[in-house]
């Protein structure tokens, strides 16, 4: 949704990493780094396989991954936020850094953000299993 994810896409990267990819691949997350410097993380979360990103969206290159922790100069509430917490301005320097972080091991998932994982899985169980039973079906 053009929300984003509320910080449900370490779930989906890791349901994706353990489900889709069978452990494989690298569970990478983009943040903004001035955001880092007042302990909030915002951004995205992906996995990284076979050269691409994947998300519960689909498949992306780097910059579209990037492009969720990149902010507005004007948005007020990080600007305020980024301001009470270092004591500078935010600007486009602040709003637009972005670093990227890899977790070849997968990511722990915060106590409060199991379901996510679980919701994530049991999605993707379920169009697996679906996919499954309509590839039998149209084999006979």
């Amino acid at each position: 949704d053009e929300a984003g994810f509320g910080g449900r896409c370490f779930g989906a990267a890791m349901a994706i990493r353990d489900i889709l990819f069978h452990g494989k691949g690298v569970v990478v997350i983009a943040s903004n780094d001035a955001l880092g410097d007042t302990g909030l993380i915002s951004g995205h979360a992906a996995v990284l396989y076979l050269g691409r990103y994947w998300d519960a969206e689909g498949d992306h290159d780097l910059e579209h991954i990037k492009d969720y922790a990149r902010f507005e100069v004007d948005d007020a509430d990080y600007a305020t936020r980024y301001s009470e917490y270092t004591g500078k301005a935010w600007d486009v320097k602040a709003a637009t850094t972005v670093s990227v972080h890899h977790y070849p091991d997968g990511i722990a998932m915060w106590p409060d953000r199991e379901t996510d994982y679980d919701e994530f899985a049991d999605k993707l169980f379920a169009a697996l299993k679906l996919k499954s039973e309509s590839s039998a079906e149209g084999a006979h």
